[in-house]
């Protein structure tokens, strides 16, 4: 079981998503892609037919893959903070590396990848990296320093686990079942998976 460690010492154990989850929420994603790819396709079609030079109408199809492959999925995937419609669909999400959401550098980065790994090699390198890797990542996400984790079912930001505090002696104690969306570090600031509580700001924070 995977942990994450946040603030004030508290553990929280996200689940990755399964190699079955991912591969069907890709094919969801798959679909709805190729769908705008045969509504881009004709579209073009119909705007060649218009007496439109061929030098121009190359550039519009290589700038209109380029947008339904990288910006349409790197637009969607920040939007949305990792949940597009497939992974909406099969109840998980993309995380960063400490549990928080994703950002506009990350949702790139795996959309980019995502052009040899998923379009170029038909998604055979993508397949064999998540099954391979303890943590179900793709290339991209590893490049990324990103991961899916599994959120049906769960409250506030969906991700039901149990959470653990660490006491100063080192023992893990459970706290609760369904982990708050943000926590409160001894420094006063809510942990949002941007930032942790240094033991700086919690000492200036005490002896204030």
């Amino acid at each position: 079981m995977d942990t994450i460690v946040i603030g004030e010492g508290v553990e929280l154990d996200a689940r990755p998503a399964s190699a079955i989850s991912r591969m069907l929420g890709a094919l969801i994603d798959l679909a709805v892609l190729v769908a705008v790819l045969l509504l881009v396709a004709i579209l073009l079609t119909n705007v060649a037919r218009i007496g439109v030079p061929e030098a121009v109408a190359d550039v519009g199809g290589t700038v209109a893959i380029a947008f339904v492959l990288i910006v349409l999925p790197t637009t969607v995937d920040t939007l949305t903070r990792g949940r597009t419609l497939g992974k909406l669909a099969v109840g998980i999400r993309v995380v960063r590396d400490d549990g928080g959401p994703i950002v506009f550098r990350q949702a790139f980065v795996r959309a980019l990848v995502g052009v040899v790994e998923l379009w170029l090699t038909f998604g055979s390198v993508a397949l064999i990296c998540s099954l391979v890797h303890p943590q179900g990542k793709r290339v991209g996400d590893i490049l990324a320093g990103t991961y899916a984790v599994r959120v049906r079912g769960g409250a506030g930001d969906g991700r039901r686990s149990s959470c653990r505090r660490t006491s100063p002696s080192g023992r893990a104690r459970r706290t609760s079942r369904v982990c708050p969306t943000a926590w409160r570090c001894p420094c006063g600031s809510s942990w949002d998976g941007r930032r942790a509580c240094t033991p700086a700001r919690a000492s200036s924070s005490g002896r204030a």
